[in-house]
């Protein structure tokens, strides 16, 4: 620390030798020097500020008077950019001492076309050239023109929506996109406010998004329109994606009255990515698989690829299982048993569909292609597919061949049945549809036979428009299986499917008698 009398002493000594400094000869000739150095310097500087110069300076503007039901839609000119030329003294008098007063502009002198109005330069020049010295000339005048666009109280609410291009980092998404507000107030000329219908933003990229983001973004401006507000709140919640699996069914839609779709399986496994937010709240509700009938009858085959035209907000790579289905087309004329088996289903009885499953096996089941290949040779399964038309020759050629096909499918199909009904042990009443349970010696397999009569020419017409086969073909197959009326004499019930007699009193009849007579359609 200093001493107080170490500092008296320091300044004592410091005073004294500027004081010397100041009272010597040096000094003398230096403040001399230095008084002529500037009576010259000022007398350079006024000849110098005697000629003539150009400089630039701004004058504001502004709009009075503006009534309380029109609203200006453009941005008018704030500022006037003039170029003057006078003497240098008068130049640096308006830069250091006088301020331009802003030009005044009356909204009630100006009469505009087309709700814009133009003021041109004789309108306002003399405002300016009030302000400048009657030395100074004005050489320029930028704009020229001063404009600006209005409307009389025409508006309408307009929603919001963004320009650009948003991405989320990885593992994130987007769950969705919040304006604040989401709608503005747009304000602009008759003719041109009927084409506004929405308020686009600034163009905007933001990428690799990984949390929750809000930022406030202009709106595009539009020469004549107005928008209020003039910006907006964007929030972009982030979330993290997770997956889910739900079962839908299959619904068919634009099926006539008297068809229905039969889908096997009936529902299909959904599984997709979601965010974790919304985890709970999608369900399967809120997915819809939707097969039209044109649809399929478009395809040529009984397999359908399953597919979504509309994802839920927020649903993304979504994947089925099975990716494929088979399906049936039943109902009224075309129907037969099938319509008979749909019925029973929709009361609540499982139906073990014999052809359908059996198509499935000859595909899927080893022995059966082992030994139908050994039957007909290696072309029957030619590319990994059954050949259908060389079976179906083969197949009705001879009652033996029918035989001989028989042999090896049947029991195989008689197997895949048992293990079916061990399934369904918790079904009170099950069934099977076959067009030859009793040739095919399925009578042991069931408590009880259910014939589905039709005329035979109705039978023809049906399988004709179903499989878009020939009548002689179909006729044959008539042909190769038991005769009707020797299958009335197997059957405990028959139901009457001629297109004319209702077949949901004959179906509630049949399940009313199994269930008071506690048969069952197949033993347990």
């Amino acid at each position: 620390m200093f001493e107080r009398r170490n500092i008296q002493r320091t300044y004592l000594k410091i005073s004294r030798e500027v004081k010397d400094f100041l009272l010597s000869d040096k000094s003398r000739e230096f403040f001399i020097f230095l008084f002529f150095f500037f009576v010259a310097g000022g007398f350079w500087l006024l000849q110098t500020l005697n000629n003539d110069y150009e400089a630039d300076f701004s004058i504001p503007v502004r709009l009075k008077g503006v009534p309380n039901n029109v609203v200006i839609t453009s941005e008018p000119v704030s500022e006037l950019r003039i170029k003057v030329k006078d003497k240098g003294t008068v130049l640096l008098n308006y830069m250091l001492g006088k301020s331009f007063y802003p030009v005044i502009l009356d909204y009630a002198d100006y009469t505009g076309v087309d709700n814009q109005v133009r003021i041109y330069p004789p309108q306002f020049e003399k405002k300016v050239l009030n302000q400048l010295n009657a030395s100074t000339r004005l050489l320029s005048m930028k704009p020229d023109t001063l404009e600006y666009i209005y409307s009389t109280g025409a508006s309408k609410l307009v929603p919001v929506k963004l320009r650009g291009t948003l991405s989320a980092g990885r593992e994130y998404y987007l769950s969705d996109t919040i304006f604040s507000p989401d709608s503005v107030l747009v304000y602009a000329p008759q003719g041109v406010l009927d084409t506004i219908t929405v308020a686009y933003t600034q163009p905007v990229k933001l990428e690799d998004i990984s949390d929750t983001l809000r930022q406030q973004i202009p709106l595009r401006v539009q020469k004549g329109v107005k928008f209020v507000p003039s910006s907006i709140e964007m929030m972009l919640p982030v979330d993290i994606y997770t997956e889910k699996t739900v079962e839908v069914p299959l619904r068919g839609v634009n099926f006539p009255a008297d068809k229905v779709l039969r889908a096997f399986p009936s529902k299909v496994q959904v599984t997709f990515q979601v965010g974790l937010s919304h985890f709970r709240q999608i369900n399967a509700d809120d997915f819809h698989i939707y097969v039209s009938y044109e649809e399929l009858l478009r395809l040529g085959s009984d397999k359908y690829t399953v597919k979504i035209k509309n994802l839920p907000k927020g649903v993304s790579q979504v994947r089925f299982n099975p990716a494929q289905v088979d399906f049936l087309i039943a109902g009224g004329i075309g129907s037969g048993k099938s319509m008979v088996s749909r019925l029973l289903e929709v009361l609540g009885v499982p139906v073990y569909i014999s052809d359908l499953e059996t198509k499935k096996l000859m595909v899927s089941d080893s022995f059966i292609r082992e030994e139908l290949s050994a039957l007909l040779g290696a072309e029957v399964y030619a590319g990994g597919t059954l050949n259908k038309p060389l079976l179906a020759s083969y197949l009705f050629g001879s009652p033996e061949h029918a035989q001989k096909i028989n042999g090896i499918v049947h029991p195989r199909v008689k197997e895949d049945f048992r293990r079916w009904t061990q399934c369904r042990a918790a079904s009170s009443i099950v069934g099977i549809e076959s067009a030859i349970l009793v040739e095919a010696g399925f009578a042991g397999e069931v408590d009880a036979i259910v014939m589905v009569y039709a005329p035979e020419e109705v039978r023809i017409s049906r399988a004709v428009w179903r499989d878009a086969s020939s009548r002689e073909l179909i006729e044959k197959r008539i042909r190769s299986q038991m005769d009707d009326e020797e299958k009335r004499k197997y059957a405990d019930f028959v139901i009457v499917n001629d297109g004319e007699t209702p077949l949901i009193p004959q179906v509630l009849e049949l399940i009313g008698s199994l269930s008071e007579k506690m048969h069952y359609l197949l033993r347990k």
